[in-house]
This record gives C-alpha cells, sequence and structure tokens, in this order.
C-alpha cells in the first residue's frame, strides 16, 4: 500500500482555527498550550487503543508519518511523549495490571497528561538509591 492510499485521518485539522492561526505572535505560554491542544486534536483523530500501541499497529505508524507532524514540532513531541513514552510504557503491564488499564485509556484519550520531566537529580537520585528499595520495586512492577 503506498502512503496515498492510507487513510489520512488528520485531514480536516490544518483548515481549523488550532491549526491555522498565527502563533509566531503569541506569548510562549500561549503557544505552549496551542501546541497541547493541537497534540491532542491529532491524538484524538487517530483514536489508538491499548493493542494499537502494544501491536505497534498500522494506526500506530500511520499516526507517526502523518504529515500534520511537520506542522508543529512542539505538539509532535508532546503526543509521542504522551503516546509512546507515558501510555506505551504502562500498557506493557496492563495485563498483570489490569487496574491500569483505564490510566492507559485515559492517557490515550487525553483527559489525563503523561507528560514529566527527569532531571539530572532525579537520575542521581535513583542511580544512588537503596539497591534493596529499587529491588522490591522491580518486582513490584
Amino acid at each position: 500500500m503506498s502512503s496515498k492510499d492510507l487513510p489520512r485521518r488528520t485531514l480536516h485539522l490544518p483548515n481549523t482555527p488550532l491549526f491555522s492561526s498565527r502563533v509566531h505572535s503569541r506569548e510562549p505560554i500561549d503557544r505552549a498550550l496551542l501546541s497541547y491542544e493541537k497534540a491532542k486534536a491529532v491524538g484524538l483523530s487517530y483514536n489508538l487503543s491499548i493493542d494499537d500501541l502494544l501491536s505497534l499497529s498500522p494506526k500506530f505508524w500511520q499516526l507517526h508519518n502523518d504529515p500534520i507532524t511537520v506542522m508543529d514540532f512542539g505538539a509532535t513531541t508532546l503526543l509521542s511523549i504522551q503516546y509512546n513514552l507515558c501510555a506505551g510504557t504502562i500498557a506493557r503491564y496492563v495485563s498483570r495490571r489490569p487496574e491500569l488499564i483505564s490510566l492507559v485509556d485515559d492517557l490515550l484519550q487525553y483527559r489525563k497528561h503523561g507528560q514529566f520531566m527527569m532531571t539530572d537529580d532525579t537520575v542521581r537520585d535513583t542511580l544512588t538509591a537503596d539497591s534493596r528499595g529499587v529491588e522490591d520495586v522491580s518486582r513490584k512492577g
């Protein structure tokens, strides 16, 4: 199947006010909030499921190859963090931890945000943590 035959679930978005408004004169915080809204709009257009994440389905790859991703790289980064790093990581555990299914669904539907920042301090604290405590946590997960 060539790329021209792939469904473009976001075809309607470039002409919406969300994507067609000028952003360069906006304050940085307003541009950031707009990028969050764009990421949400693109993500919801694909309506990915937990199975799409776990199997890396064709729909998953269509999302990541959609031409709309070049319209706002901030939005694309936020979308990738939300779906790949956060929801995708948690989704790997739903077979053993079914209570996580609703969390992953909330992340996929943008009812919850999964962005986080790991600072140098966080990394240092994690690496120097009591090894017994780290072992206990990894066995539970």
